[in-house]
């Protein structure tokens, strides 16, 4: 699931329920088999929480319909709360809604590693987002610890929101 940016706005609810329907039929072709969910950011749409009344508990009601069916998150952009400041006070929603910014875990014997890769400088108060693709020292300090527990053999998989290269110039070479 990535961008989603559900926000009661327009038809997004009716236009991702169709998705929805099309997640449920696959689960009941596949019954019996362990099927997961992760999410990639922007499930929400932070500019449209307050006016539209729609932010992560409502996002949270609408996933319902996929119970039993695990779904990992991940966080984008737009669930960062522009209404506060800082990077550690802009992610706090997501957090006490939806669980850590950034984690691993195992299936099976893959690695999981969860990335909040938009660092937010927001000044708060509404005021226009402000943000960059990074991961924060303190993220990647827990990712080698989290990694040498990890045997050299697993695979591991890291999803984050912004892609984790970036080429301007569209050329096949990295810069």
């Amino acid at each position: 699931f990535g961008d989603i940016h559900l926000a009661n706005r327009n038809s997004d609810k009716k236009q991702f329920q169709y998705f929805l329907d099309d997640v449920k039929d696959y689960r009941s072709k596949n019954s019996g088999k362990l099927i997961y969910g992760l999410t990639l950011g922007d499930m929400t749409w932070d500019r449209y929480w307050i006016d539209n009344k729609f932010s992560f508990p409502e996002y949270k009601n609408v996933m319902k319909t996929l119970s039993g069916m695990p779904i990992y998150q991940t966080p984008g952009n737009h669930d960062h709360d522009i209404y506060q400041a800082g990077d550690f006070l802009t992610i706090k929603a997501y957090r006490k809604y939806l669980g850590p910014s950034y984690y691993s875990h195992n299936i099976g014997n893959i690695h999981f590693v969860a990335l909040d890769n938009i660092h937010c400088m927001n000044p708060g108060e509404n005021k226009q987002a402000v943000y960059d693709n990074n991961i924060v020292e303190e993220q990647l300090n827990w990712l080698r610890e989290d990694l040498k527990h990890v045997d050299k053999n697993t695979p591991v998989i890291v999803s984050m929101h912004a892609p984790a290269h970036h080429n301007p110039m569209g050329t096949d070479k990295a810069e």
